[in-house]
């Protein structure tokens, strides 16, 4: 998965091209994996993902409702396995699907 390549080589261009530029999504993670994941030495293995549903809000938006599982590394936060319940807005742009919104529930 891009985002745990970007998050595990601290490397945000891995995974920008699959966010809407300027949006939400695109300023939040690139944030979370420039600053706090390489502040607290942050890597992951994805463990788990799960599609829990698929809206259609229009021919231009789709949100994806996931299950996720990940284990986490962290000298300073230590290890452990987080879940989380995550929607995506994907939206197209024109000429691709770009994720603009990604928030955790």
């Amino acid at each position: 998965m891009a985002m745990t390549s970007a998050i595990n080589n601290n490397d945000f261009s891995l995974v920008a091209s699959y966010l809407k530029l300027d949006s939400n999504a695109y300023n939040e993670q690139k944030d979370y994996i420039l600053n706090y994941c390489q502040e607290n030495q942050i890597t992951e293995r994805l463990k788990n993902i799960e599609i829990v549903k698929t809206t259609i809000e229009n021919k231009y938006t789709v949100i994806e409702d996931t299950y996720e599982t990940y284990h986490l590394l962290s000298p300073k936060k230590g290890d452990r396995d987080s879940s989380f319940n995550t929607k995506y807005t994907i939206e197209y742009t024109g000429d691709k699907w770009e994720i603009s919104k990604i928030i955790n529930l």
